[in-house]
């Protein structure tokens, strides 16, 4: 790291360094770039987190290519040197370069490795915001400035002269002069002894003095030849000090500095001197050096005033063009010519009205448009290095690979007004102002070494350098800016205004531009008058001389009683208000004026209208008014009551209907008079616009007429500032309509950014420049949905363009719309011609009306961030309606509502009384507590429509209730007469009901005694019911016996069936054969059919036939059981199969029960003998339905 004050050499170290290497034989390459001109984005790239494509950044893409690796055998080194400040942002992602690891990490995780012929050079002026990180892993070089001094500069300019004889007075004459003036000027050191320090406009170094001081020589020596008279060549000296080493001293009252430097030089000097107007060599003038310039070819001093022409009018008459020449004038113009002549960029610094810009414009436009392009940049707050570098990159064009620049043949100026103006970030550098800083004075070096085996030693070549800058696209090479030039204007530091880097200061030749004496603001305000005066009556002429000393008066006796403070910021007053009250002089016609006291009056309505509008307290106005009272009865003492009668209602909206030939400028008398002219104004605007509902009370109309006269002047742009409701924009509205001006507006959507914004704008223009028309682009603060949008409002307030708001193609097509028009207004039709004059009209016809409100810091923020917005406008204050204007407001809404003439008063005067109650205990809120409460004509008006809807409201209520009362008071009636009409039929019912009364009595004994009965039934029912429960319980549980017996007999039924089916028919005629069975035959348990079974399970496996049966018909009973056990396996002779017929049920006969389920008559063995005689007996039993027995059969 380089680190020092500018002047110390830290520049020149490094390219001697890099030259010396290169013709040692190692090929040294410098890449330079300033880090606080771009992003940290646009330094090292960026990732996009959702497509995840990869934008290059400029540094990344030099550190990769200058980190190539290198040709084996080739010698080189390659220095990335940053030349900008050092902050805790940009350079904290170098450290890992810096360190042990030597990789550059890229967002997008690529790693870049530092390579051995590669080296990190910082040149920076301080390291307040490097961190202890950084530092420690740079080596640091301090250069102290103090050690180089600027002798080394001197001796190497004096070498450079070919005359040596002049060089060597020349070295004389800086002894004598300019070593002592420099300690004097800086140090405050005279002839050895400490005296108070010069005020300086802005801090510069000794070697920007001197370097100032060898540039102005260089210009008036080359002009002037070679000199080798000592007093010729001492007078050309101590001219070009005045104008160098003192050009930026500051001179006012309370600081006479420019008077302290005056008498050094004579002093230094020992010459004699002389009070005349013209003083031969030898002498010196006795008055201010600074009044006075030498010329070289006369060989005498001459003063300024000498040289000032007379004033000439614009052939247009356009006041924006008018500059009369005076002392200041013919000075500046002067000083930058031959600044700019020489190729130096020149900076003018001084309070804003001291005709910088206006001077600058003016000599900027005497340049031929065929071999100049003249580029005017306005900053704010807000400029960003971008908006910088799109607006050069637009006024150039590529020539060749990597060159650019205007036209051929051509040259193109850029002119930098308001330089210091933009915002500081929290590091303190101007964006705007490093990469300006680069394109001046940084240039890009390549120094190539060429080898020749022939030459015994290398020689080196350095490539012509040019100024330039990155390219900020996708490319990112370097491009080379040919043929432009710098000049730049600012105020000085403070407020708004930031000190500028002094590295970028001593770039420029800096002058001081003090303000115009009142001799010299008499001469221009005067000339200008006395010209337009010259067509009016003798009486007008005769008092018109005198207004310009009454404005002058007004105008230091205003900035001495009403300085600008934190609630009072735009009482900011300068000659641009001198001006302004001019030119509404100028508006006099003989039609209209022809007597004294008539155009004193128009002086008041002038005065007024840029002095008193803007004020924001009755006091402050009184003052004013007060003021304005003396300087009539004092000068005008006979026009006095015919000046200060009020109203003052000055426009040319009397005949707007006529056209533009019929409309003059005059006074329109009073309030009364004017009212139905405006309310006939607004009903045609109704009928052709959006109807508007506007009250013309007696500010209103003053209001209105306030802004009409600004839309009516030529390039008049109107701040108005009132609360919300003031009804700014109804009249702004309503006066483009009396003026002839379309409005324009611009609507915001979801999303609106600058690039709509923009889009917008282009449309404005083309009305503008394209169609001609005269349009108002009416802004509101609710317009403002970005802080940029009013860093182009602030350009087209001061230059009337934006800066790359159109590409080539869309300019070429506006060029080419405009060129005829151009040619027939004798403009040269070359491109940069017809733009100009697209430009010029475009700036004539727009008229830019912001509508803001005061309310929080916000307005007062915005005006210092953008200057334009006050400097480059007329500001009309918006004060709180006044009671009359209440008054006609209530008064109007609520004429349509049906009131008496008292109670509408009295509700008019309460409405009154109630807002303006809330108004005073709103001031004493903020006096005692410090809390704001805003009480807006918003909320009178808010007031007034909340009473008629709930008037309206009130009356639908009552209507509907009365309307209820009435409906029920009809029901009621007729209800009486049906209840009359009802009583006569209840008397004749009432007999009907008396007899049918006693036959209900009777009815009733006999229900009672039915009663008794019934409830006697009802306790028998209900014990019933208590034995049912009981009966139903003890079924169930048979039931359950019953369904657990059946699961028991079912499978006994299946063996049955199955035995059954085992019978023939002559088992059957064996039985019947039976004259008597045995008794166990008749009678037989329910198990008779499963012991037949078993009885025939025992004869097919018996050796003797029928053997079980045999059994069964002898009754052996016990052997029929063991013969069962031996021929069926696992049943016991005394199994349960046997034990089942010794149960009690054994007495049931068989062939009886056989006949009870036929449903036979016969229960008897004959009866049976004669049911199994039935030849279908068999069949029969087989297909017998066993699931239809009834209950009977069962039972027995």
């Amino acid at each position: 790291m380089v680190v020092g004050q500018t002047g110390g050499g830290k520049s020149v170290i490094l390219q001697t360094l890099a030259r010396s290497q290169t013709k040692m034989g190692k090929r040294t390459t410098m890449n330079i770039l300033n880090p606080k001109a771009l992003s940290v984005a646009e330094l090292y790239g960026v990732l996009d987190t959702d497509t995840r494509d990869w934008t290059d950044g400029l540094l990344s893409n030099i550190f990769r290519e200058i980190n190539k690796p290198l040709p084996p055998g080739k010698d080189e080194a390659k220095y990335l040197v940053f030349d900008g400040d050092v902050d805790a942002v940009w350079v904290e992602n170098m450290n890992s370069v810096m360190d042990d690891n030597k990789l550059l990490t890229l967002p997008n995780g690529e790693r870049i490795r530092l390579q051995p012929h590669c080296r990190l050079l910082f040149e920076v002026g301080d390291l307040q915001y490097a961190s202890p990180a950084t530092v420690s892993r740079c080596g640091m070089v301090f250069v102290d400035s103090r050690n180089l001094g600027y002798m080394p500069y001197v001796n190497t300019w004096l070498l450079s002269r070919s005359n040596s004889a002049e060089a060597g007075l020349l070295k004389q004459l800086f002894a004598k002069y300019a070593t002592p003036a420099v300690d004097f000027i800086l140090e405050g050191v005279d002839e050895g002894e400490l005296v108070q320090k010069l005020k300086l406009t802005i801090p510069v170094t000794n070697l920007n003095l001197i370097t100032q001081l060898c540039h102005l020589l260089d210009t008036l020596l080359l002009e002037s030849g070679h000199y080798t008279d000592p007093n010729v060549l001492e007078a050309i000296f101590v001219f070009c000090c005045v104008w160098s080493l003192g050009a930026c001293i500051v001179q006012r009252p309370g600081c006479e500095d420019r008077n302290r430097l005056n008498e050094f030089l004579c002093h230094a000097s020992g010459m004699g001197t002389t009070d005349n107007d013209k003083v031969l060599v030898g002498n010196l003038p006795s008055k201010s050096l600074y009044e006075y310039c030498f010329h070289p070819d006369q060989q005498c001093w001459k003063t300024w005033s000498s040289q000032v022409k007379a004033y000439t009018p614009p052939a247009d008459g356009m006041f924006s063009k008018i500059l009369v020449p005076t002392v200041d004038v013919v000075r500046s113009t002067w000083l930058l010519s031959t600044t700019v002549g020489a190729g130096r960029p020149c900076l003018f610094v001084g309070e804003s009205g001291t005709a910088k810009t206006a001077t600058i414009q003016h000599y900027l436009g005497t340049w031929t448009a065929n071999n100049n392009i003249v580029l005017n940049m306005n900053f704010s707050s807000r400029t960003s290095s971008s908006d910088v570098q799109r607006a050069i990159e637009d006024g150039t064009e590529k020539r060749t690979k990597d060159t650019y620049g205007p036209p051929m043949g051509k040259r193109l100026m850029i002119f930098l007004d308001d330089l210091n103006m933009p915002r500081m970030d929290q590091y303190g550098t101007q964006q705007p102002i490093a990469l300006l800083k680069l394109l001046i004075d940084r240039k890009q070096i390549n120094l190539t070494l060429l080898s020749d085996s022939l030459l015994p030693i290398a020689q080196v070549n350095i490539s012509q350098s040019l100024q330039g800058f990155y390219d900020r696209g996708k490319e990112l090479n370097w491009k080379n800016m040919k043929d432009i030039q710098f000049v730049g204007a600012m105020g000085p530091p403070g407020g708004a205004r930031n000190m500028l880097d002094p590295r970028f200061v001593s770039l420029f030749d800096v002058f001081e531009v003090q303000f115009p004496s009142n001799s010299n603001l008499q001469t221009i305000y005067t000339s200008i008058l006395e010209h337009h005066v010259a067509s009016l009556s003798e009486e007008i002429r005769g008092v018109a001389g005198g207004l310009t000393g009454l404005t002058l008066d007004l105008y230091n006796y205003i900035i001495e009683q009403l300085p600008p403070t934190p609630s009072r910021f735009h009482y900011i007053f300068n000659l641009r208000d001198l001006s302004r009250v001019t030119e509404g002089l100028l508006l006099a016609t003989p039609a209209c004026f022809t007597t004294a006291s008539q155009f004193v009056r128009l002086w008041r309505n002038e005065v007024l209208r840029v002095f008193h509008d803007r004020l924001i307290s009755p006091e402050d106005k009184q003052t004013v008014q007060e003021r304005i009272s003396m300087l009539v009865q004092s000068k005008y003492m006979q026009h006095t009551e015919a000046v200060l009668k009020n109203p003052m209602l000055f426009g040319d909206y009397r005949n707007a209907k006529i056209g533009e030939e019929g409309r003059l400028y005059e006074d329109l008398g009073t309030y009364d008079l004017m009212k139905p002219v405006v309310e006939e104004l607004l009903a045609e605007y109704n009928s052709k616009k959006k109807p508007m509902n506007l009250v013309f009370f007696d500010d209103a109309i003053e209001h209105l007429t306030r802004i009409h006269r600004i839309l009516r002047l030529q390039q008049g742009n109107a701040l108005l500032v009132g609360v919300g409701g003031s009804g700014k924009q109804s009249l702004a509205k309503l006066a483009a309509f009396m003026a002839g001006c379309e409005v324009f507006e611009i609507t915001l959507t979801r999303g609106y950014d600058e690039t709509m914004f923009r889009e917008d704008l282009k449309q404005l223009y083309s009305l503008l420049g394209s169609d001609n028309k005269k349009v108002m682009f009416l802004f509101t603060d609710s317009h403002v949905a970005n802080e940029g949008f009013l860093e182009l409002i602030n350009n087209m307030l001061t230059s009337g363009m934006i800066p790359a708001l159109y590409d080539d193609g869309e300019k070429d097509a506006l060029i080419a719309g405009i060129r005829e028009e151009a040619v027939k207004q004798g403009t040269n039709d070359s491109k940069d011609a017809c733009w100009s004059q697209f430009v010029l009209q475009c700036r004539n016809n727009l008229h830019v009306v912001l509508a803001m409100s005061p309310v929080g810091e916000t307005l007062r923020t915005r005006c210092r961030n953008f200057p334009g917005l006050v400097n480059n406008t007329v500001i009309d204050w918006f004060e709180p309606w006044p009671e009359q204007a209440l008054h006609s407001v209530a008064t109007v809404f609520l004429q349509e509502e049906e009131l008496e003439a008292g109670v509408r008063s009295s509700i008019v005067s309460h409405m009154v009384l109630v807002h303006q109650s809330v108004r005073t205990f709103s001031a004493r809120f903020q006096e005692q507590l410090r809390r704001s409460n805003y009480v807006t004509p918003k909320n009178y008006l808010d007031f007034i429509h909340n009473y008629k809807h709930a008037l309206a409201d009130n009356r639908t209520t009552f209507s509907s209730m009365a309307a209820r009362l009435d409906g029920g008071l009809q029901k009621l009636i007729q209800a009486a007469s049906e209840v009359d009409s009802m009583q006569k039929e209840l008397t004749q019912a009432k007999v009907v009901v008396e007899a049918a009364t006693q036959d209900c009595n009777a009815l009733l004994e006999v229900i009672t005694t039915s009663t008794a009965d019934v409830e006697t039934k009802q306790a028998v029912a209900i014990a019933k019911e208590e034995e049912l429960k009981v009966t139903s319980a003890e079924i169930a549980i048979e039931k359950g016996e019953a369904e657990v017996a059946l699961e028991a007999a079912i499978p006994a039924l299946e063996e049955a069936a199955e035995a059954l089916n085992d019978l023939k028919k002559d088992d059957i005629t064996e039985i019947r054969s039976f004259a008597k069975p045995h008794i166990l035959v008749q009678k037989a348990s329910p198990v008779t059919g499963p012991l037949a079974v078993y009885a025939a399970a025992v004869q097919p496996s018996c050796s003797k036939p029928a053997y079980g049966w045999e059994l069964l018909r002898q009754g052996r009973m016990r052997d029929l059981m063991k013969a069962i056990s031996i021929c069926i396996p696992g049943e016991d002779e005394y199994c349960a199969g046997c034990l089942r017929f010794q149960t009690p049920y054994h007495d049931v006969q068989v062939c009886e029960c056989v006949v009870i389920l036929k449903n036979l008559k016969d229960v008897s063995w004959a009866g049976a003998k004669s049911m199994m005689a039935d030849t279908g007996f068999l069949k029969g039993l087989v297909e017998f339905d066993k699931d239809s027995l009834s209950e009977k059969q069962v039972t027995l």
